[in-house]
């Protein structure tokens, strides 16, 4: 698992630049190189690529971030985002890698961490530097706080702020949305969950929602049948948002995030360095 950036909960403006991996075989966190790092930032956003990881976006101390970096697990080095074109910086925005190329959607995009949500996306082309526009056709509405995640060549966006529990899916041969007709209860309204797929069935994990922290309840979509289920976690799964999660392919582990914070009030969060696991 790599963690980098957001807040040390030390105070407000006391974001990181630093990061670490960790071994779930090991148990064992190693810190990653911060020569050459992006600027120290939160609400930043990250892919897994196959072989490097990108870092894009999140809120600086100069303010909301359209930058990045590519940092190498392999030699432990970053290197700088090239983009020849730009396009608006954004905080508490999805990210996924697809077919080579990121999708990047969603978020807020001016300063002072309230409102500024939207509902604009584009693809990023490594391999030119250059970022495309998608289509706003039938998209979701302006949303923040949202995972987006690659599935069988779709990208699926669950939930978001302002609060809703409607799934989308982004074709991206098409260049076309759509709003998926889901069959059982999907889990409850929230913004700040985890998103992670398993090879058959998408999890959602924590969050807030309009009232509260959300339960440990894990919601399971099948993309096969469009169908919600509902699985009970194990006891001592603390409840979290705006935290890390991946999937091993065999567990999902979860780790930071907050125990607290009501309705995005960033000023009522205990910030967590824990994780647990969920088989």
């Amino acid at each position: 698992m790599f963690v980098w950036g957001g807040g040390t909960g030390a105070g407000f403006y006391d974001w990181s630049n630093e990061g670490a991996i960790f071994n779930a075989a090991t148990g064992i966190w190693t810190a990653v190189s911060p020569i050459g790092a992006p600027s120290a930032r939160t609400c930043v956003r990250a892919v897994w690529t196959g072989s490097k990881i990108i870092v894009w976006g999140g809120y600086d101390l100069l303010g909301v971030a359209n930058t990045g970096g590519i940092y190498d697990p392999s030699t432990d080095t970053w290197a700088p985002m090239l983009q020849l074109n730009s396009i608006p910086g954004r905080y508490f925005h999805s990210m996924a890698w697809m077919n080579g190329k990121l999708f990047v959607w969603g978020g807020i995009v001016t300063p002072g961490f309230s409102n500024g949500q939207t509902n604009e996306g584009f693809i990023y082309d490594p391999n030119t530097y250059m970022w495309t526009p998608i289509s706003l056709v039938n998209a979701p509405p302006a949303m923040e706080s949202i995972d987006a995640i690659y599935v069988n060549g779709k990208i699926l966006i669950f939930g978001g702020f302002p609060y809703t529990n409607t799934l989308y899916q982004y074709d991206p041969a098409a260049n076309s949305w759509s709003l998926i007709a889901t069959v059982g209860a999907p889990p409850s309204p929230r913004c700040g969950y985890s998103a992670v797929w398993t090879g058959k069935e998408l999890l959602i994990f924590g969050g807030t929602g309009p009232v509260a922290i959300l339960d440990s309840v894990v919601g399971s979509y099948n993309p096969a049948d469009k169908t919600w289920r509902k699985i009970t976690a194990p006891a001592g799964l603390v409840h979290r948002n705006y935290h890390s999660a991946l999937w091993t392919g065999v567990s999902m582990i979860v780790w930071g995030g907050f125990a607290q914070g009501l309705g995005g009030n960033l000023t009522n969060f205990t910030p967590l360095n824990t994780g647990d696991v969920f088989y």
